[in-house]
Formats: structure tokens, C-alpha cells, sequence
């Protein structure tokens, strides 16, 4: 039995989506593994005063990557055209289960917007 999201759920937008698939591009085999969770998971409850940090929910089966859990090791810098450092894309694992994602920013006032998969730039700590 395919496990039902809950009614405020809704899925991942195109640019949420694509900032997670360029992360999981740039992490090998482990990356590809929660690349294919991508596509089942929707957006089910947004963390408060932020506009992209949110917790996810798996409405169909998937396999597993072998990582720990905790922030991923690949994290998404995110940076404008001119090379400014507002913060960071992090994507939460558990038991191997994208869990959620995480958008830290610098500064006193949280970004007003997604950042666009342009402006994310994968990096491997």
C-alpha cells in the first residue's frame, strides 16, 4: 500500500526540485540514490520564518542510500550573479530518506524567495 500524504502536502516545485537534482548530481552513487527519491517526495511542512526550509514526505517506495544521517555531505552554496555568498542549501537524511531541506541563510532577514538552481553551486564537505 502506497503511503498517503497528508492534505496540506503539495509537491515539489520545478526550482525546488531542480536545486536538489543538481546537489545530488555532484554526489556520485549515494547522490544518485536520493536523486531517484526526488520524484516521491512532496513538500508537507515548512519550517517557520524561512521561505524554502521544509520537511518532506515519501508517498511512494524507494531505495535507500547508504549514508548517515544528518545533513548530506554535498550542500548547495548558494551565490549571485556577482559571486555574493547569501547561505546554503541542505538537504536532511534519514535512514537513508531525504528528509528534509534546509535553506540557511547569512544575515539578519531570511531571503524573500527560492534561490534559482543558477545561483547553487554543489559542494562536497
Amino acid at each position: 500500500m502506497t503511503p498517503t500524504p497528508p492534505a496540506d502536502s503539495r509537491p515539489l516545485t520545478i526550482e525546488e526540485r531542480s536545486i536538489l537534482e543538481k546537489i545530488f548530481n555532484a554526489a556520485g552513487s549515494e547522490g544518485e540514490l536520493l536523486k531517484s527519491q526526488v520524484q516521491a517526495v512532496t513538500h508537507v511542512k515548512p519550517w517557520p520564518n524561512t521561505v524554502m526550509s521544509f520537511d518532506v514526505f515519501l508517498h511512494r517506495e524507494a531505495l535507500p542510500a547508504s549514508v548517515p544521517d544528518g545533513v548530506f555531505d554535498t550542500v548547495g552554496s548558494v551565490s549571485d550573479k556577482t559571486g555574493e555568498y547569501f547561505g546554503e542549501v541542505l538537504v536532511w537524511v534519514k535512514q537513508g530518506m531525504i528528509s528534509a531541506v534546509e535553506y540557511a541563510w547569512i544575515g539578519g532577514e531570511p531571503p524573500i524567495c527560492t534561490p534559482t538552481a543558477e545561483e547553487v553551486t554543489p559542494e562536497t564537505g
